[in-house]
């Protein structure tokens, strides 16, 4: 049985990579379980307190909540409150539309890659050969008085009893079948196919606007792909921000030119707008069901991500790939497992299944794979088109040639069950706690003691955490469907969160792995961290909306993080301490020994006291083992 300690020695290293997940401070440590519990008593004591509030309040609003769900009601629930908060209500609305969606994509994506291998692995014969000419070519070929004589077929002929009805009806399906062969052998049947269902996708959200974010698309890889081999390095880069940055802004104020005239009068997006500017009603050719200017935000990610990597490919993917190589061979802990994993089949599988999201993206393609079907294809592909998580182009590229590994179906099962539990979670919590309702109704919240409005801020945290957990983990499993990896958002607890640098790393990690890539490195990346951090945070404030109190709040989070950076630098003895330590244990514990925790007594007090620090703070191993790290 094992013993209960006072403070974590260190992390546990020693597991196989099919079962990793992340690391964490021992379960069997006091200060664990301590903060663990305490936890559950203040989740606990928020939502009883919450709960009495809302049931003598619930007048207020009672108008803004759905009917009970049928089990919660027996357990005095008043009302669901779903649709207060538009972004929940319309993505639980259209999910099983987006289950579907995904899982047609994912079999039609399944079935493109078994025809293209199986291409690939199986030389024609002659007779194949002879038979799809005399098919496709010839048709039926040497009929004498209605009886075939020679088809072309496997053995040359047709059986004797068979007849030219059969072979004419069976005619159709055989070429169905060849020209199903045809394209989904080809490499861009994928990329073509994920543009098209795209492109319906979005004329399905976006209503009759639809057409604008295409041609923003369609404009961006024009000039672009143009301009990076005519400008250089620097002046591509500022024109390209500068582009972007100015558009998020226009298309903000400018409300998606919704306002527009003429927009309006071709293009009618509802009835009231056009009562409003054309002066009369007119009906929308079919409903818009978000607007264009909000998800074009994640949009414009995208087409920065495309510009950069088109250009590493274009003027230093030698030296870029050289470096990605080097350093996930030596040090990236994902390749391994994912080695480890695919061992059995190393040898069916192609080089690149085992390797991770980050080589992928930190690994440049071909410049010939920078095509406007694989642009189109990764700006407009459905699961990730919404909300994310964000993913690089290099790496989307990589994943539709050589899907994930990553995620076998036993994992993928599991994932949806831990997703039903958010799902499940937050339910609960909008039956009890009308957190939504009691925002929109804000001067309720003036009514609260000090104490609720403490716990309110807390369960506003909290629910913002299950929302975006739950639509980001889904839009994570649907691309996973279709063999698509994206970063994990969301990777552990919002109430296990320490300090500003863990908290950005793990709450929109796709997104901080994408500012990473492509606003800290090219800023110069550590050594110029004090001049990044404002750019950085004034950039994401702006990305979320283009209002005052965000810039106020981008400042407000620079102070914080730069405090935070001095802070930590003045302790950066015991990290060296941890480091060293780290070092000298680190063979025994990746060869599956793990730690030995009896010669903890010949460890003097500054290195146990390294040590907790960093277990505090650090959640994978990767972060333990390299002796870097990013401070976004």
């Amino acid at each position: 049985m094992p013993r209960l300690r006072l403070l974590s020695f260190t992390t546990e290293l020693g597991i196989g990579a099919s079962v990793y997940n992340s690391i964490y401070p021992r379960l069997c440590t006091i200060e664990y379980l301590l903060s663990v519990a305490m936890v559950i008593y203040l989740c606990a004591y928020a939502f009883c307190t919450l709960r009495v509030f809302c049931a003598k309040n619930i007048h207020h609003y009672l108008r803004d909540l759905l009917a009970p769900n049928t089990f919660l009601r027996r357990y005095n629930a008043i009302g669901y409150d779903k649709h207060v908060d538009s972004q929940w209500g319309r993505f639980t609305q259209q999910y099983t539309t987006l289950v579907e969606l995904s899982a047609f994509m994912g079999a039609t994506t399944f079935l493109c890659r078994c025809v293209s291998s199986t291409s690939m692995s199986r030389a024609p014969s002659t007779a194949d050969s002879i038979s799809s000419y005399d098919i496709s070519q010839n048709g039926l070929a040497g009929t004498t008085n209605g009886a075939v004589t020679n088809i072309g077929t496997r053995g040359g002929r047709l059986p004797a009893e068979s007849s030219a009805s059969d072979v004419c009806a069976s005619k159709p399906v055989s070429l169905a079948l060849r020209v199903w062969r045809i394209i989904a052998g080809h490499s861009w049947s994928i990329p073509a196919f994920y543009t098209v269902t795209g492109f319906i996708f979005v004329a399905a959200v976006h209503g009759p606007h639809f057409f604008l974010p295409l041609l923003l698309i369609i404009a961006n890889y024009v000039i672009f792909s143009r301009l990076q081999r005519l400008c250089p390095y620097w002046l591509f880069m500022a024109t390209m921000w500068a582009t972007h940055v100015a558009g998020l802004y226009i298309i903000e104020i400018a409300n998606g030119f919704e306002g527009t005239y003429w927009l309006q009068y071709f293009f009618t997006t509802s009835a009231d707008e056009a009562l409003n500017l054309l002066g009369y009603e007119q009906k929308p050719l079919w409903d818009t069901n978000m607007r264009w200017a909000i998800s074009f935000r994640m949009s414009t990610l995208r087409l920065i991500s495309f510009n950069y990597d088109l250009w590493e490919a274009t003027h230093a993917a030698a030296r870029a790939r050289e470096r990605a190589t080097a350093k996930h061979d030596a040090t990236c802990i994902e390749c391994a497992q994912l080695r480890e994993q695919n061992a059995a089949l190393a040898a069916a599988l192609p080089a690149e299944a085992s390797r991770c999201y980050k080589y992928r993206t930190e690994y440049p393609r071909d410049p010939a794979d920078y095509n406007f079907v694989n642009y189109a294809a990764y700006t407009l592909f459905p699961p990730l088109y919404l909300g994310g998580p964000m993913s690089s182009f290099n790496a989307f590229v990589s994943y539709m040639r050589v899907p994930s590994t990553s995620m076998p179906l036993r994992k993928m099962v599991t994932y949806a069950f831990a997703i039903f539990r958010i799902y499940a979670t937050t339910v609960l919590l909008l039956h009890f706690v009308h957190v939504p309702a009691l925002a929109k109704h804000s001067y309720l919240i003036t009514e609260m003691s000090l104490q609720e409005q403490a716990h309110f801020v807390f369960l506003t945290l909290a629910y913002l955490w299950l929302k975006f957990n739950f639509i980001w983990k889904s839009s994570r499993l649907f691309a996973m469907l279709s063999g698509i990896e994206v970063p994990e958002d969301m990777r552990r607890c919002f109430a296990n969160t320490l300090t500003v640098r863990d908290f950005w790393r793990d709450w929109h990690a796709s997104f901080n792995l994408w500012v990473v890539r492509y606003m800290y490195i090219p800023m110069g990346g550590s050594s110029r961290v004090a001049l990044s951090v404002l750019p950085i945070f004034l950039f994401i404030a702006l990305w979320h909306d283009p209002v005052l109190h965000l810039v106020k709040w981008a400042l407000c989070i620079a102070v914080m993080f730069m405090a935070e950076v001095a802070v930590s630098g003045c302790f950066g003895w015991a990290v060296a301490a941890f480091r060293r330590e780290m070092a000298a244990v680190a063979p025994r514990a990746t060869s599956g020994e793990g730690i030995n925790c009896q010669c903890s007594s010949r460890i003097n007090s500054l290195a146990r006291l390294a040590r907790f620090l960093a277990a505090m703070s650090a959640s994978t191993p990767e972060r333990q083992l390299c002796s870097w790290r990013m401070p976004l």
